[in-house]
């Protein structure tokens, strides 16, 4: 029976991508090293860095000696209190204990150094830890949990905008949707990773992703691509000088050629890669002999040499066991889930206190609140107080100024009911007047007529008949002018100052035609009064008007009521 090559393809793959790693590793190390201020002693520093250099370099062919040196430069850093060196050498232990096998103490190692980088914020550093873990359960084939931290891994690094960190974490996605059977997504992100490696002349990672590649097209069954894909890869590999690189591109070359049936290339390219597995001393060794076991297996029961094919089949199974077992698969998982679950117990207490502090706050607002509520009552009312007493003051000004009012108003009507009777005895008076001159006119004509008639017997003389009559009528007029004047002087005394105020060049006539004319008297009644014509009074009026430069619309009485 023949061992399903799922997991030895997905094995054939781990070489090429620690082996990326761990070379552009130490240079993201050095270059957080650069920037870290925190340190006591250069030359301590540096060494810190030259042992964990040390460990990263031991880690493929002497892990235990690597796991002394990052011991070593984990200890010193503890000593000169620099977090940065500690969470470096935590990681470079990490790797250690995860080529030893060890994923239990991997796992907590790199637990350690990511909480060690998210307490100082160090995305790059985060990153790093985040793919040391994803390589971990990648080793221990927990796929779900290696791709979440990749896929974290990989957006920090695009954020922080390193493309050759993050074409490496595209390479391990793709080898883990690979350990997930998921060919198309695994090729999906095999190109991207290509991609960038060729872009920033990545010529490891490109040999790495071309292998890959190969290994998504046999497991398609394009076995034809799959072979043009590992030339491709191979003449990288080779300039590395790399057994175990070269060794990897052949085995799947060799898986390629077999299932085309193409017995005898399948073998020339198995025995070559089983000489240069043979020469390694590096730990990965095993993964890569497994490969070179399980396609030679399928090769000797293809070509029916079944005693062959049973003996590499279990010496595939030995080898198996001493890499992985599923009691440490499952150790694994559960120290997972024991740093889940205290997580979630952390987070827990952070929300528990966070919801004390809002209660406290909540209270804090609603003694606030209040206390703002009483101010505002407080100073509500005493506004209301105040504006209540300006109201009251506001009500009484009113009310004095209303009786001021009235007061001024009844003074005013009594004033108005005094210059209307006034008014009207100037116009009785007036009349009054008008109807003597009427009398006196008519006395004077009856006396014209019996002095016609003396006249006629010459009892008077002409002479002596004209002198009666005027002095009867200049008497009389002059009499009556003057009591006319008087009373006119003692009601309208403020109107002519006012009218003579603004027309000083107004004649005694001009002056007493306005008074008359004021007092509503008709041309006829002022022409009898004045004993002249009517016409004559219509003269004197159009002059008025002419000298107040009043128009035909305007009315003269109305103009000087306004006096």
């Amino acid at each position: 029976m023949l061992i399903k090559s799922n997991f030895i393809n997905d094995s054939l793959s781990r070489f090429f991508t620690w082996m990326i790693f761990f070379i552009f590793y130490p240079l993201c190390i050095y270059a957080q090293h650069e920037n870290s201020s925190s340190f006591k002693g250069e030359s301590e520093i540096r060494k810190i860095y030259e042992l964990n250099d040390k460990a990263a370099t031991l880690n493929r062919d002497s892990t235990n000696e690597a796991l002394t040196f990052a011991h070593e430069a984990y200890l010193l850093s503890i000593k000169n209190n620099n977090q940065f060196w500690q969470g470096v050498s935590l990681l470079r232990l990490s790797e250690g204990y995860l080529y030893n096998d060890s994923y239990d103490q991997a796992l907590q190692y790199a637990y350690n150094a990511l909480d060690i980088f998210a307490g100082l914020k160090n995305d790059s550093a985060i990153a790093e830890a985040n793919t040391m873990l994803g390589w971990i359960f990648y080793d221990s084939e927990n796929p779900n949990l290696s791709l979440d931290y990749h896929k974290k891994a990989s957006v920090i690094f695009r954020r922080l905008m390193l493309e050759d960190k993050e074409s490496v974490s595209f390479n391990a996605l793709g080898l883990v949707f690979q350990q997930m059977n998921n060919n198309d997504s695994a090729y999906y992100y095999f190109e991207k990773s290509l991609g960038l490696a060729q872009k920033n002349n990545m010529s490891q990672m490109v040999s790495a992703v071309f292998n890959n590649m190969g290994i998504c097209e046999n497991n398609r069954g394009n076995f034809e691509q799959a072979i043009s894909l590992f030339k491709q890869a191979l003449p990288q590999a080779s300039a590395t000088g790399d057994e175990l690189r070269i060794a990897e591109v052949l085995n799947q070359e060799a898986f390629s050629y077999l299932q085309m049936k193409d017995y005898k290339k399948a073998d020339s390219l198995l025995r070559q890669s089983r000489e240069l597995i043979n020469k390694s001393t590096s730990n990965t060794r095993k993964e890569k002999l497994m490969d070179n076991l399980h396609t030679s297996a399928l090769l000797y029961e293809a070509t029916g040499d079944y005693k062959k094919a049973y003996q590499d089949l279990r010496e595939y199974n030995s080898v198996g066991e001493e890499i992985i077992s599923r009691n440490k698969s499952e150790v694994i998982a559960a120290q997972h889930l024991k740093r889940e679950t205290q997580e979630r117990e952390n987070k827990i207490n952070e929300l528990n206190a966070q919801k004390e502090l809002r209660n406290f706050q909540l209270y804090a607002l609603i003694a606030v609140v209040i206390l703002l509520i009483i101010i505002a009552a407080l100073a509500y009312s005493r506004m209301r107080h105040k504006r209540e007493k300006e109201k009251q003051q506001e009500m009484m000004n009113q009310l004095m100024l209303k009786k001021e009012l009235e007061s001024s108003i009844i003074e005013k009507e009594n004033l108005n009911t005094k210059l209307d009777y006034k008014n009207t005895s100037l116009k009785d008076f007036a009349l009054f007047v008008a109807h003597n001159n009427e009398l006196v006119n008519e006395l004077i004509k009856e006396f014209e007529v019996l002095f016609s008639k003396i006249e006629s017997k010459n009892y008077l003389l002409p002479e002596n008949k004209k002198i009666i009559r005027d002095f009867l009528h200049k008497y009389e007029q002059n009499l009556e002018r003057s009591g006319f004047n008087l009373k006119a002087d003692e009601i309208q005394s403020d109107f002519l100052y006012n009218l003579l105020q603004k027309y000083p060049d107004l004649s005694e006539n001009e002056q007493k035609l306005c008074s008359q004319i004021r007092h509503n008297l008709s041309s006829k009644e002022i022409a009898s009064e004045n004993n002249i014509s009517v016409k004559s009074v219509e003269m004197a009026r159009y002059r008025l008007r002419k000298r107040f430069g009043l128009n035909q619309k305007e009315d003269l009485n109305e103009f000087l009521r306004a006096f």
